[in-house]
Parts: C-alpha cells; structure tokens; sequence
C-alpha cells in the first residue's frame, strides 16, 4: 500500500502544540478562545481547529501540500550563507592560466559552512541593472572548499569543466556581485575601486594559526648576514640562540634597551 493511500484512511488530530493557540491561517487565529469550533473561512482553505480537533484526508493533503514545499524552501536559504566570494583579480598578466594557456581575470568562491553547496541556479554578474547575468551550473563546493570562475568573458559553465563567466572585471573599478537562485536576493556585493595588475583583491577567508601565543621561540639579533638563509633550514641548530616565548619581535630605535 502506497504510503499516502494510508494516511487517507484516517483521520489525524492535530495537537495544539503543532499548530499552537494563535497560528494564524490566512485571516483566521486557530484555537483562540471562542473560535475553536466556528467554521470560518481562510487564505489556505483550511477551517480553524482546536487543540483537539480532527484533519480530514482532503485537509490532510491539502495541509501537506502547503507546508513541505515551505519546509523545502526554507532549507535552502539556509544554506545559502555559506558560499561568499573571497578574492577576485582584475587584470591577470601572465599569473593564473586557464585551458587555452590564456591568463584572464578570475573570481574565487569559497563554502565556509559545514554542509556541502550546490551552486546550481547562482549567479555572478558585474552590474547592479543585470544579476542574472551568468548562472553557474550544477557545481558541488564541499565543506571549506575553494573554487575559481574565470571572468573571460568566454561564457563557459559545462557541470564538472573549466567555468567561465560571459563577462570580463573592469581593472578601473567596477561592481561585482554573487546572486542567489531567485535570481533577486544578492548574497553578496562588491563595489571596488582602480586595481592594479597582478594585484587580487582579497575579502577574507578561513585561517589557520601556525604559532599559537607562548609558544616556545628562539631569538637571535644578528651582527652580519654570515648566516644568510641557513636558517631556514629544518634541520638548522639555533641551541646557541637565546630561548624565549612568542610572540617576539624586533625593532630600530635611536635609544638602545638592554633585552638579554
């Protein structure tokens, strides 16, 4: 038996807990005192009920048929916070290349949530008067992951491929913008000034610490560069130089402070 024919064979309460005492459905308050049992009409074409009233099938159906795609839509908002534009370059002269060894300008997207995204149905677009411009296609960004769009102008967004926007970034200064699905709510905008070339424009992203506060440090001031970049070797012995906690520093002053 299919699960809907089941359900059609009864009638289901609706606790009050649920629908609560002052839901309001359309223009009707269900369950307020002295309206529980009166028949009125309302926006959805469901009567008002009280805390113990019955549903039946057809008001069941017809309450599933208002509220899942509801609930659908609403998890999918939720999940449109995660994904951000986190750098941009305007003018790419001979850095990053793309697969005709070309080298245009490109935009970079990050999923900073727990869940993965799928950026079917966004856009990206470089005018305020257009945001459905470009539209990205079926593209999963995992958790923390990064992801580059060419803005080459060479309109390229094939699943799983090279993507690439049907618009260049003005170098002078310009707009640019990541549009959700309904193709109305801008998830994010930029207005950016003159770049300059080979220069990103960097909006944050996720850090690392590599060295936490008090973590164990070896200081040396030295007198020449008779060291030069031994140093930085992994297997450099720095036993000699003077142990200390970080974080350390150093600095030019016309008065000397006496330190070790």
């Amino acid at each position: 038996m299919h699960p809907l024919d089941r359900l059609k064979q009864q009638p289901w309460r609706v606790p009050g807990r649920l629908l609560g005492r002052n839901t309001v459905w359309g223009q009707t308050k269900v369950g307020s005192p002295g309206d529980s049992h009166q028949k009125r009409n309302s926006a959805c074409g469901l009567p008002p009920l009280g805390p113990h009233d019955k549903l039946s099938p057809n008001q069941l159906m017809k309450f599933l048929r208002l509220t899942l795609p509801l609930c659908l839509a609403l998890s999918t908002v939720n999940s449109f916070g995660a994904v951000r534009i986190t750098e941009f370059l305007t003018e790419n002269d001979g850095g990053l290349r793309d697969a005709d060894g070309q080298t245009p300008d490109w935009i970079e997207l990050h999923n900073d949530g727990a869940s993965p995204a799928n950026l079917a149905g966004w856009y990206l677009t470089d005018s305020p008067t257009n945001l459905t411009r470009w539209t990205f296609p079926a593209t999963s960004l995992g958790p923390g992951a990064f992801i580059v769009a060419f803005a080459s102008g060479k309109d390229r967004a094939l699943a799983g491929a090279e993507l690439h926007t049907n618009f260049r970034l003005e170098s002078s200064g310009g707009y640019l913008a990541l549009v959700q699905p309904d193709g109305v709510t801008v998830a994010q905008a930029i207005s950016y000034t003159a770049q300059r070339v080979n220069v990103s424009t960097g909006l944050g992203r996720v850090s690392t610490a590599l060295l936490t506060t008090g973590a164990v440090a070896r200081v040396h001031v030295p007198a020449d560069d008779t060291l030069g970049l031994t140093w930085t070797a992994p297997d450099f012995n720095d036993a000699g130089w003077f142990a200390s906690n970080s974080p350390v520093g150093f600095s030019v002053s016309s008065t000397a402070t006496t330190l070790l």
